[in-house]
């Protein structure tokens, strides 16, 4: 599979594993801007993006983002690759960074089990996004 090139003003999804609740969320995330070899991204929520002034269609990032809510990561580097363009990639990017996960700490049991209750929640999750 050929990298993504992340582009500025699009919309990326991520996905990952609650341990505490066992749900497998999706978030979906733009990419404000690139600098300096860093990717911003921002979590699109509706606390962050929404109707801007009452003219018709101003919709955008609105003011006043949390930090929580913001992430920046290295272009290039393993964890921009969990940002993809679709759920089904968001997910088996999720899947592969939890196997990854599991083969570094594979001397862990306990590690190994919350892997494998991730990576059988993440792929349970993939088979009902597909269609």
């Amino acid at each position: 599979m050929a990298a993504l090139q992340h582009v500025a003003g699009e919309f990326y999804f991520h996905a990952w594993h609650d341990d505490e609740t066992g749900n497998v969320e999706i978030d979906e995330y733009g990419l404000r801007s690139i600098r300096k070899g860093r990717a911003y991204f921002t979590l699109k929520a509706s606390f962050t993006w929404g109707k801007r002034s009452a003219k018709h269609g101003d919709f955008g990032w609105l003011p006043r983002i949390p930090a929580w809510a913001r992430s920046n990561e290295r272009v290039g580097g393993e964890t921009i690759k969990r940002y993809a363009r679709t759920k089904a990639q968001a997910l088996r990017a999720a899947i592969a960074a939890e196997r990854a996960t599991r083969q570094f700490w594979k001397h862990k049991p306990e590690t190994v089990a919350e892997c494998d209750v991730a990576i059988a929640a993440l792929q349970t999750r993939l088979k009902r996004t597909r269609t």
